[in-house]
């Protein structure tokens, strides 16, 4: 019998935020992927009571919303413009199976105000002690 390492994929979220609703934001360390110009990156949304109602009536065409808990979006980030884009989000049920899936590629960046949540996210995300991770 031969034995092999097992590749496992770990993930590591880090809290940065919560939104005025009460849904909690955090980043997976283990999804940081550094490009020239850009890094990409998980975040999970824990959605609040209210929040989670509101997904359930605004997304309710889509079907299977009834036990969405909580969404996965990909992010693009660009750290040293402070701007960023979603390129998919997957909502999940309470139970971890995935309900929906959005394709966001061709989304535009936009810009991350420095106290707000995706400021936050850009903060924790590009910078290793006050060196950007990514190419200017």
């Amino acid at each position: 019998m031969v034995l092999l390492p097992a590749l496992v994929f770990a993930e590591d979220w880090k809290p940065f935020g919560t939104d005025a609703a009460g849904s909690s934001y955090s980043y997976d360390s283990q999804s940081i992927a550094a490009g020239e110009k850009t890094t990409r990156v998980s975040v999970k949304v824990m959605l609040s009571h209210g929040a989670q109602e509101e997904t359930k009536t605004k997304f309710n065409e889509y079907g299977g919303m009834a036990t969405v808990s909580y969404c996965i979006d990909k992010l693009e980030v660009h750290c040293i413009a402070h701007m960023s884009r979603i390129i998919s989000r997957v909502w999940y049920s309470s139970e971890g199976n995935a309900i929906v899936h959005h394709d966001y590629s061709s989304s535009q960046f936009e810009n991350a105000v420095p106290a707000s949540l995706m400021g936050s996210l850009i903060e924790s995300v590009c910078m290793k002690g006050d060196q950007p991770t990514t190419g200017q």
